[in-house]
């Protein structure tokens, strides 16, 4: 998860750190809205691919969600 955090953080980060607004209030901007980035990137962008779930070191084929 560090590889897909790390850029999104500072990325809003950038964005966020100079604006006149309080210190809480820019560190829940950033957390909220990096937790969101970050689940949708890896639900969508890695786990759906085999190539992407080679390279995080995952299985090759994504477990089924239905029970038989």
């Amino acid at each position: 998860m560090y590889v897909l955090h790390q850029p999104v953080v500072v990325a809003f980060a950038y964005g966020v750190v100079g604006r006149p607004t309080p210190i809480v209030a820019k560190y829940g901007t950033i957390v909220a809205a990096s937790l969101t980035v970050i689940l949708l990137v890896y639900e969508y962008g890695v786990r759906r691919t085999r190539v992407t779930r080679f390279l995080f070191g995952m299985r090759g084929t994504p477990p089924s969600t239905h029970l038989r």
